[in-house]
């Protein structure tokens, strides 16, 4: 069984509709469905939400040409799938990209391996002992922005609707570019 397939069967379905899925999106959306993984830290929307996302521009910030974000780690973090099967990890807050993985089958391999450290499971584990379970399209974000010297600790951490999250993101991030480290910045709109 691949790796991929693995987190098909461990994960939480997320139902969805199969109209349309381009054919180098087929390996993750065979069905449609989406996953909800390692105690929520990892979703992978149903295609058509994903695609809505995109369509409605909430995405822009974080997509290049031709790719196709599938995925979040529990922060709201974007994995992006570019048109030749290579994955990359987008910073939400910076709007850097890294890549992960060169096609779907590594970037499941390493989350499954290492989804502490890919994902922020142990984080989601630790904020949903101490508060709730999360809800499907919930991301946890930042009360103080990590790139701001927020920690990476249950008490920073606010449950945040997906579209919500990445609309905070995308003016978080636009009011930091071009800033260099170490300059104090004052953040209009987030309020997660």
């Amino acid at each position: 069984m691949s790796a991929l397939d693995g987190l098909k069967i461990s994960g939480r379905p997320l139902r969805g509709a199969t109209n349309g899925v381009p054919q180098f999106l087929l390996p993750l959306y065979r069905s449609g469905d989406g996953i909800s993984a390692f105690s929520g830290a990892l979703l992978v929307p149903p295609y058509s939400v994903s695609k809505t996302l995109h369509e409605e521009g909430s995405l822009s910030t974080f997509v290049r040409e031709g790719g196709f974000c599938f995925a979040f780690d529990v922060f709201g973090a974007p994995f992006v799938l570019a048109r030749n099967g290579q994955v990359d990890r987008v910073d939400p807050e910076t709007r850097e990209i890294t890549p992960c993985s060169a096609n779907l089958e590594d970037w499941a391999n390493r989350v499954s391996a290492s989804p502490n450290h890919e994902l922020g499971a142990g984080l989601a584990s630790e904020w949903q002992l101490c508060h709730r379970e999360l809800l499907a399209f919930e991301r946890l974000v930042p009360k103080r922005p990590f790139v701001m010297g927020g920690d990476f600790v249950v008490g920073n951490l606010v449950p945040c609707e997906l579209q919500r999250a990445l609309s905070l993101y995308s003016t978080l991030s636009a009011q930091l570019v071009g800033i260099s480290n170490g300059v104090t910045v004052t953040v209009d709109g987030w309020t997660p």
